[in-house]
């Protein structure tokens, strides 16, 4: 395991110096040379404002700071059995994407898209399990927050592919327009999950691309759609955080989501509801929160 644990260790690290060389020569690229833009290389009806780039930076921050705290003795159970490869092939995979989406090949990318996010949802996935067992505050800041901003951000990345890959950018009709809603729907999937899990960091990573689509975008449709969202998930988050203080008296909607979330993954607690079976359901006090 010590083996493989500094393999590890040491491969997260040069994952993320790739990362970070990637992201800021596509940010920061010259403005001449266009196919090097990953804001303007496939414009479509959900692209959002450029300022939106900028998550880059607290992505990057989170990601160096778990680069850091990894080789600490605390970390070690976590990189092994939580993060393990799922953030080496992520940000490797990464690579590729930009490359081919930056030279305009929407459908190329998508390949790459789909297992960069399903990496990282593994990864995750088994994180969540991990420290749900054993809660702690500096694994939720040095583990937890980087990797729910980075796989916030791979789904994004994912939906915008898949909607630059499937329609016409250059004479959108209502074909195009079908899809973005689609596909704003899944912006809003992707919250209800968040605040199931009480993850509020990917909340606000998607309310703030859903921010700058409504700035960017000048479809009614698709402006108005996606201000209503972010209205519902600012307010489901306002309940959702009260819900979770007072887990003894939780409305109907919040238990029934609670319940289907845990139908859905059977191997992992509500946070709002630790004990609940798919059976009889027995709600107690709630746990530590570790996602908040």
């Amino acid at each position: 395991m010590r083996l493989q644990l500094w393999f590890l260790r040491i491969l997260n690290l040069i994952s993320y110096l790739y990362f970070l060389h990637t992201t800021l020569y596509q940010v920061f690229s010259p403005e001449g040379k266009e196919p090097h833009k990953t804001y303007s290389a496939n414009l479509s009806l959900l692209t959002p404002a450029p300022f939106v780039l900028f998550i880059y930076f607290p992505i990057s921050l989170g990601l160096a700071l778990f680069s850091v705290y990894q080789f600490t003795p605390t970390a070690e159970e976590y990189v092994v059995r939580g993060v393990s490869w799922s953030l080496v092939l992520s940000l490797s995979l990464y690579g590729a994407w930009t490359w081919f989406w930056q030279n305009s090949h929407p459908v190329i990318s998508l390949l790459f898209a789909i297992p960069i996010a399903a990496f990282i949802s593994y990864g995750q996935a088994s994180l969540y399990l991990l420290s749900s067992s054993a809660p702690s505050k500096i694994n939720n800041i040095l583990i937890q927050i980087p990797l729910s901003m980075w796989h916030a951000w791979a789904s994004v990345l994912l939906v915008l592919n898949f909607n630059a890959a499937l329609s016409n950018s250059l004479h959108p009709g209502l074909y195009e327009n079908i899809l973005a809603f689609l596909l704003l729907a899944a912006f809003y999937g992707s919250a209800t999950r968040y605040l199931v899990r009480l993850d509020f960091v990917g909340v606000l990573v998607l309310l703030w691309v859903q921010i700058g689509i409504v700035i960017n975008q000048s479809s009614m449709v698709i402006r108005y759609y996606t201000a209503f969202q972010i209205l519902a998930i600012v307010s489901l988050s306002a309940i959702r955080i009260y819900e979770y203080k007072k887990a003894e008296e939780v409305t109907p909607w919040v238990r029934s989501l609670a319940e289907f979330y845990q139908w859905r993954n059977s191997e992992e607690s509500s946070p709002l509801l630790p004990d609940t079976n798919r059976g009889s359901t027995t709600y107690t006090e709630p746990q530590t929160n570790i996602n908040a």
